[in-house]
């Protein structure tokens, strides 16, 4: 019975967009306004899903289906964001 609730799936999926949010600004700490993650199979099922609780005025992004890989440009994004 490994059967996830829609709970526990919500809150995986959070726990998710946090670690992104993380990542984005620790890149853009660092002086790189682009962070490439590496989805699991599964997310890229709610890549639509990610995109849009990440979007931002000038934030694009481009998936690479062959790896797996999102990159996620925020080089556009206003200095308030």
């Amino acid at each position: 019975m490994n059967a996830k609730t829609d709970f526990e799936k919500t809150e995986e999926f959070k726990d998710f967009l946090d670690c992104v949010r993380i990542e984005i600004t620790n890149d853009h700490m660092a002086q790189s306004s682009v962070t490439v993650i590496k989805l699991k199979p599964e997310q890229v099922e709610d890549l639509d899903a990610i995109k849009a609780n990440l979007e931002v005025d000038g934030r694009t992004f481009e998936f690479d289906q062959a790896s797996n890989k999102l990159t996620i440009d925020s080089s556009e994004c206003s200095n308030d964001e």
